[in-house]
């Protein structure tokens, strides 16, 4: 019987007590404003049924039915076995009541209702019901967007447009008890319930048990049921799932009742009547129950169990069916009356208020147009304006992001438009960023304009990229009408982001480089200069100008691919015929580029013709789009060789002999013939924008160039034998002469030394590899290079790069820079219902000795999978198997299966990103790296680059995984954990997960390489 909440569950065990041993009226006492729905008169049971009888429309046999559940105690297995339960875990999750949802409904479905029948333990006041919805907190979503697997759902059927004893010939002439049986097959059917509603409808229950869609549901305890897991189905999908699952059931259970059930719950979150709770009769009634009173909504069928039927074989809940059914569906957002793509507060509106009539004063430097007020609109900020001190009913105006007053009605102005050159939007940004909202911790930063509509308009892939389609200028070129007025600045401070130097974050494959490269010829005209498109490698490099030329619609302009000296050598000399700057050095020469020059012509003569192609386009009319590596960009910065090589002027002079400042005052003449206005870093990373060494190898390089007087000599060839005896007297591991080139000009001092932090250490260990690296000491110093450049927009999908960016930013505001180090960061993300799965398996052989066995083991069982992974490079060559940094940003896995391995870090590589933690005041690098490699992979076939469905298996070992867990919710895409097919055999030692991930942050084969090839070319002819 039910009586009350008993703590977290619903008793059954009092024998003799009243149904309501808490009276419906006792919830009245609670402080909610207007519940006086419970100081109606409720009718008995007893006389409920009395009125029912009398009821001659009725069929004998439904009448029966309402007098067994109200001559009997009241009793719901529903409510005791399930709802209960699972009605209220503060900080986890709840269901949503509400006794009438027209007159108690809360804000996105707080569980107020909810908390007073707890606290009161009744259900009287529980008239409708939710299923099970994840705790509502300060993002305050709505409840689409918080589904919660508590381990069961309910699928509810209300036949609204049946009579009320045709529904209730569902249940008394076999028609249930045949849609049960059909349902009894499936190993996840937990039985019916048939509510009826106190109303003109019966609420048909069917309940399911989802625990085997949630690992941690079947492992809470020790029973078998954990055997049923295969995958998670996460709770951002429950509702897509759901919905058709819904249509399955609704599709039989059509054919067996020949009723039709309204679709509207086929939502997770749709309310439907609860067992046993109270309903209060408004108006005339089907059955002639009396107006004003509450009356019971009886169970009139019930065959609740808690494990399967015997003979159940099959799955109603198929997880991985229903992972890939609903991936590609989203919450659907109700549509406001008037959509705006812009968010204010009612503080910034204020001031908005009072400041702005000043500036139009000073803005128009007139007395009219004068400003009247303002509306918001779906634009922004829209102002009207008197057009002179007659003028009553002001409407000429000026809106949004224009900067032209349109002027109406009578006038006496000379033409039909007063020029701003501002915007009402702008002006909007310039006073929220002089009055910032304070915190505890100081000043707010403001949103801008741009990132107001972000958060407006954004809510699912498509609405990002064409938000990104529709901003990318603005954010990084506005028009040349949109910067303030020197008077403005003066009279209100200048703004502390100009959008000179710019980085944008987003989701892999949302359009950032796309859009740019589209957008490039409305980004020259707004702010001409020469344009460098910079990738990580030379190969991206060329795939960036394949989409360049599908996407320009320009033909003005066209891509050239800007490349190192030393790629050029290796392009056009073939690999036995080359020697290196260290052959030179050993030779005793001083210049590699002059040994081409001398002794291979022909290569030197097709790297000069190369380079003249660039000016023959020039010539030809073409605005050139300089495509290149993050390297050469770098190396322009630092006014190396390659600059001086593309330098108009440079020619076979440079290699005859004269004197040295004659050399030096051509080398600065041709520096200032090569410059690039605007470089676009792609997928910039933690490596293009710190340099970090240990300790111990600046002390030794330091030390070195010291002792044999490097400052003190100019001959290149006397400075590397010098180095080389040292060398060889003071022994270093690994040094080499371009890492103490590389060191030196760093240009380190002990500002820059910092220790290994102990905020953020894997797996939280209190001892072992990673706490002795904690207290180490590092060098590491900003690299600096885009205070070079005019114009730099930075590109990424990364957190460690974006954290680091926004560290070096405020270090520079505070030290009251406006343009040196400073940065405007847009970061743009999905809601949780927008994100894309990936199936996660956890392995205990994912560690360095047995991960090429584990790798083997997963081709074999998926033979046409891409494999992503490191370290398997010299042990695997049977199959192609590519590592996390040469997938990244790759758009070759679009039509690929792909399975990707992660390993433990290196006690180096900890120890690098450890004392980037301490120099940017942060205790999350780690995790964030991890998170930014994951993503990245994932996002080679899923996301927005997803359309074709190809799976996405993500490998990690247990202890890993675990660590980063919290780390991993947060990502772009969902790691649906699931039961791998794969076993390997391998003796596994836990505590060896932690000699994984080998090399450096800032040393990675690629980079170091590309540094010192790109090294080699650039040290010049002195």
């Amino acid at each position: 019987m039910i009586h009350q909440i008993d703590d977290d569950r619903w008793g059954d065990d009092t024998e003799g007590t009243d149904e309501l041993a808490v009276e419906p009226q006792d919830i009245a006492e609670h402080n909610i404003p207007g519940l006086n729905w419970f100081q109606c008169p409720m009718l008995s049971r007893g006389d409920m049924l009395a009125v029912v009888e009398r009821q001659k429309s009725l069929d004998g046999r439904a009448i029966n039915l309402f007098k067994n559940a109200l001559q009997r105690e009241p009793r719901s297995d529903l409510l005791r076995q399930y709802i209960g339960p699972h009605l209220y875990h503060p900080g986890s999750h709840y269901i949503y009541t509400t006794p009438d949802p027209s007159q108690y409904r809360f804000k996105n479905w707080r569980p107020e209702i909810t908390a007073v029948a707890v606290e009161h333990r009744s259900i009287a006041g529980c008239g409708l019901f939710s299923n099970t919805l994840s705790w509502i907190d300060e993002a305050d979503l709505p409840p689409g967007e918080r589904t919660y697997n508590a381990g069961f759902a309910v699928y509810t059927f209300e036949p609204d447009f049946d009579s009320l004893d045709d529904q209730l010939r569902v249940v008394y002439s076999g028609r249930l008890k045949r849609i049960d049986a059909e349902l009894r097959r499936y190993r996840d059917y937990r039985g019916h319930e048939v509510v009826y509603s106190g109303g003109k409808s019966l609420h048909f229950h069917f309940c399911f048990d989802l625990r085997h869609l949630k690992r941690d549901l079947v492992v809470s305890g020790n029973s078998s049921y954990r055997d049923n897991w295969t995958r998670d189905l996460p709770d951002c999908l429950l509702r897509p799932a759901y919905a058709a699952s819904w249509d399955r059931l609704a599709g039989m259970f059509r054919e067996i009742a020949e009723i039709e059930p309204d679709p509207r719950l086929r939502s997770w979150e749709q309310l439907r009547r609860c067992p046993w709770a109270f309903r209060l009769i408004s108006s005339a009634h089907p059955l002639g129950l009396p107006p004003g009173y509450l009356i019971p909504q009886p169970v009139l069928a019930s065959d609740i169990f808690q494990n399967a039927k015997r003979g159940a074989t099959e799955w109603f809940h198929d997880p991985d069916k229903l992972g890939e059914l609903c991936r590609h569906e989203h919450v659907r957002r109700r549509k406001a009356l008037v959509e705006q793509d812009f968010r204010v507060t009612s503080r910034e509106i204020e001031l908005f208020d009072q400041y702005t009539p000043s500036i139009f004063r000073q803005i128009i430097n007139s007395e009219y147009p004068k400003f009247a007020g303002f509306d918001t609109t779906e634009t922004g900020f829209k102002c009207y304006f008197f057009n002179g001190p007659h003028d009553r009913n002001p409407a000429s105006f000026c809106e949004g992001n224009r900067s032209r007053i349109l002027l109406q009605g009578r006038h006496g102005f000379d033409s039909d438009g007063i020029s701003l050159r501002t915007t009402p939007n702008q002006i909007f940004d310039w006073i929220v960023s002089q009055h910032p909202e304070k915190s505890g911790d100081g000043n707010l930063p403001p949103d801008d304009w741009i990132m107001r509509r972000y958060k407006a308009a954004v809510n699912d892939r498509a609405s990002l990229a064409k938000f990104i389609d529709d901003h990318i200028v603005e954010m990084v070129a506005p028009a040349t009408d949109n910067v303030a007025p020197a008077w403005m600045e003066k009279l209100f401070g200048r703004l502390e982001t100009l959008n000179s130097h710019v980085l944008i974050r987003g989701p892999q494959g949302c359009g950032k480089s796309t859009k740019m490269m589209e957008k490039i010829p409305t980004i020259h005209e707004n702010d001409p200069g020469v344009i460098l498109f910079s990738s990580p490698s030379i190969q991206q490099a060329e795939e960036k100008i394949e989409t360049f030329e599908r996407v320009n619609k320009d033909e003005r302009f066209v891509p050239y691919l800007y490349l190192s000296l030393t790629a050029l050598y290796e392009r056009f000399c073939t690999s036995s015929d080359r020697f290196s700057h260290l052959d030179i050095l050993e030779e005793g020469g001083s210049s590699w580029l002059h040994a081409i020059f001398k002794r291979q012509r022909d290569v030197y003569d097709a790297m000069y013709a190369y380079r003249c192609r660039l000016f023959d386009l020039r010539a030809e009319g073409k605005i050139v789009v300089l495509f290149g590596t993050h390297e050469t960009m770098r190396q322009h910065a630092s006014n190396g060789m390659t600059r001086l090589f593309y330098s108009p002027g440079f020619d076979d002079k440079w290699f005859e002999t004269m004197a040295l400042h004659d050399r030096e005052n051509w080398r600065n003449r041709l520096l200032g013939q090569n410059r690039i206005h605007r470089v676009i870093v792609d997928e910039a990373a933690a490596h293009d924008l710190v340099s970090i060494h240990a300790y111990d190898v600046v002390a030794w390089v330091q030390r070195c160039a010291a002792e044999i007087g490097f400052d003190n000599i100019s001959d290149i060839a006397e400075r590397y034998s010098h180095f080389r005896g040292y060398l060889y007297e003071h022994p270093c591991k690994d040094m080499t002469w371009n890492l103490f080139l590389e060191v030196l000009n760093c240009e380190y001092t002990d500002e820059h030394i910092v220790q290994v932090s102990d905020r953020e250490v894997p797996f939280d260990d209190r001892e072992g590899i990673y706490r002795k690296m904690v207290g180490q000491c590092y060098y590491v110093r900003p690299r600096g290079w885009w205070n070079e450049f005019w114009r730099v927009t930075m590109l990424t999908t990364e957190g460690v790069p974006t954290r680091m960016i926004e560290a070096i930013d405020k270090e520079s505001a505070s030290r009251g820079q406006q343009q040196e180090d400073r940065f405007k960061v847009y970061e743009f993300g999905l809601p949780d219902s927008a994100r894309d799965t990936v199936t996660m398996e956890l392995q205990r052989p994912c560690k360095k000795e047995s991960l090429a066995e584990l790798v083997r083991a997963y081709r074999e069982q998926y033979a046409e999978a891409e494999i992503i992974a490191d370290m398997v490079g010299d042990r695997i060559s049977e199959f192609a198997v590519t590592t996390h940094m040469s997938a990244k940003g790759s758009n070759a896995y679009i039509g690929a299966d792909i399975i990707s391995f992660y390993n433990a870090l290196s006690p180096a590589l900890f120890g690098e990103l450890g004392a980037l933690n301490t120099r940017f005041g942060r205790s999350d690098l780690v995790r964030l790296f991890y998170l930014d490699r994951f993503d990245q992979t994932c996002g080679r076939n899923r996301g927005f680059r997803g359309e074709q469905g190809h799976d996405h298996k993500a490998v990690f070992p247990p202890r890993l995984h675990s660590w980063l867990a919290p780390a991993l919710s947060s990502a772009s895409y969902v790691g649906v954990q699931a039961k791998s097919r794969v076993t390997v055999n391998v003796n596994t030692n836990q505590s060896n997960e932690a000699y994984e991930l080998d090399g450096e942050l800032l040393s990675s084969p690629d980079a170091a390489s590309l540094r010192n090839a790109e090294r080699s070319a650039d040290d010049g002819l002195q």
